[in-house]
């Protein structure tokens, strides 16, 4: 999967988490400032992107997304 393919579908993913409109997910995007996801949103989104991504997250990295918005290369 090509990081285009990606990036689409995480902002698919969290639009659909938060019931916000696509458009209002960027790149740019704070989760938590700018989107109002609160700590079941994020449990809500790991389960999401495992499924659709066949992955499985470990703490460690859960904390970096929480810390991090999506236009940074570590995401």
């Amino acid at each position: 999967m090509d990081r285009v393919k990606i990036e689409e579908g995480m902002r698919e993913l969290v639009a659909q988490s938060l019931a916000v409109d696509l458009e209002a997910v960027t790149p740019a995007s704070r989760l938590t400032t700018e989107l109002g996801a609160s700590s079941l949103d994020f449990v809500d989104m790991i389960f999401m992107i495992e499924k659709r991504f066949g992955v499985k997250l470990r703490d460690g990295e859960l904390e970096l997304l929480q810390r991090l918005d999506f236009s940074s290369p570590a995401v």
